[in-house]
């Protein structure tokens, strides 16, 4: 079972790879790519965890890659009927260092502001705490177990500060791609992006660096491959920038899981827990089932329950993590997006979410690749592409995007271009545009 898993995940990426134009980022290769690793480190745990693969979680895996490939190429062909190639990219000012000095230190405060409110909360959870590897553990005891939670200051500065810090790279990595200036120029725009990693490690997760991640390689995969082309070279290149990003985000995620719980297990074991334990999970459930409810959507609609709650509508309080699942004595409980989908709204209901998402995904990534110079759909699109990258791990569509969250994450944006792209008060000057030649277009 696992070489078939293996040969389909591959035959749907390759296909899909063709059939999308070759783009490397199209949704449907991502979403192909991470199952393969979620898929590759399953089998290499497949003896310590002592699981056996189903032909019915082949099946499942296989079909819902394939509809969600079929939703790709209708998006992409939707989109070439709509748009054509803009073969002008467009300039943007630089702004002055100082500026970007001053806004800095406004975010370090509110990042120092947020520090003591995990402070606190570890204090209240543990009074002995004497490290940040036990401030950030207690702390995360204090919010998933006894109800803490960060302020709103906190809250609402992250939002601002994740939309500084974004669009700063994102006019950092078009200095360097289009305007193709030397690496360290104007490197001071890497700042705002100095409070923001404290802060997405104070949030005491993992999956803010994942959203990090993915932004820059976004950014960075779109504006290159509008200013080189499609071609092997390029996509070589492209290939090695994700493989680097990968290996880069393990690291640092391989820190956390030692800083935060001290663990001393082997690196390979800790990412291939994280990684591939969602395909034998998922096959836990598709093969014993679990207990049906009655609420439509309870397993994907938080937001939406907790929206109507606050409204005064009396309903149950959600629980956003599944049941634990054990394997010769190791616990997980991610399960893929699938389970999700599936379990609120059967296998059906799981195809149609897939082909709508891989239509609205594939559309908006060919809409901002043939439209040079729109920065703003650009970064909103980077922002939220997240859900393809851990399509194989969680779902994060209904869970993440359908909520207020996504509208003050819209709204820190929409404040951060204003105030880059619109304000004199902040811009600097132009640099010089090298436009791509003819036949690089």
């Amino acid at each position: 079972m696992d070489i078939i898993l293996i040969f389909g995940i591959i035959l749907i990426g390759l296909l899909g790879f063709y059939l999308n134009g070759k783009h490397v980022l199209n949704p449907c290769v991502i979403a192909c790519s991470v199952f393969m690793i979620s898929a590759l480190f399953s089998i290499y745990s497949k003896e310590k965890w002592g699981y056996e693969l189903h032909a019915i979680t082949v099946f499942v895996i296989i079909s819902s890659l394939n509809i969600f490939m079929f939703g790709t190429c209708m998006g992409t062909y939707t989109a070439n009927l709509h748009f054509r190639k803009n073969t002008q990219f467009s300039q943007i000012r630089i702004p002055p260092c100082s500026f970007i000095i001053f806004l800095t230190i406004i975010l370090l405060g509110f990042a120092f502001f947020n520090y003591q409110t995990v402070y606190k909360i570890a204090k209240a959870v543990h009074p002995e705490v004497d490290s940040l590897g036990n401030i950030l553990k207690y702390a995360r005891i204090g919010i998933l177990n006894y109800g803490y939670n960060n302020t709103r200051l906190d809250a609402y500065s992250t939002y601002f500060c994740r939309g500084i810090s974004y669009v700063c790279l994102y006019i950092f990595i078009y200095d360097k791609v289009v305007h193709q200036n030397k690496l360290l120029k104007n490197c001071y725009l890497l700042l705002p992006s100095i409070p923001l990693i404290i802060k997405m490690i104070l949030s005491t997760g993992r999956t803010q660096f994942i959203y990090f991640a993915v932004y820059i390689l976004v950014v960075f995969g779109v504006l290159f491959f509008q200013k080189k082309g499609i071609s092997r070279k390029t996509f070589l290149k492209m290939i090695g920038a994700g493989l680097l990003t990968l290996i880069l985000f393990l690291t640092v995620f391989s820190i956390l899981q030692v800083l935060r719980e001290g663990s001393s297990k082997n690196i390979g074991d800790v990412i291939a827990y994280y990684t591939g334990m969602s395909i034998p999970s998922l096959d836990d459930f598709l093969v014993n089932g679990r207990e049906e409810t009655f609420l439509i959507g309870d397993h994907t609609l938080f937001p939406v329950y907790d929206l109507l709650r606050k409204l005064g509508i009396d309903l149950p309080k959600l629980y956003a993590p599944y049941d634990f699942v054990y394997f010769n004595g190791t616990k997980g409980n991610v399960y893929t997006a699938f389970r999700r989908y599936i379990e609120d709204y059967t296998l059906l209901g799981n195809y149609i979410i897939l082909l709508i998402l891989g239509f609205v995904a594939s559309y908006s990534y060919n809409f901002i690749y043939k439209k040079r110079g729109q920065h703003l759909f650009l970064i909103i699109y980077a922002m939220f592409i997240y859900p393809v990258f851990e399509i194989s791990i969680e779902e994060r569509v209904f869970m993440n995007l359908i909520s207020t969250g996504t509208v003050y994450n819209l709204i820190a944006i929409a404040i951060a271009y204003w105030i880059f792209f619109k304000q004199p008060f902040s811009m600097g000057k132009y640099t010089t545009l090298k436009f791509p030649k003819k036949e690089e277009l």
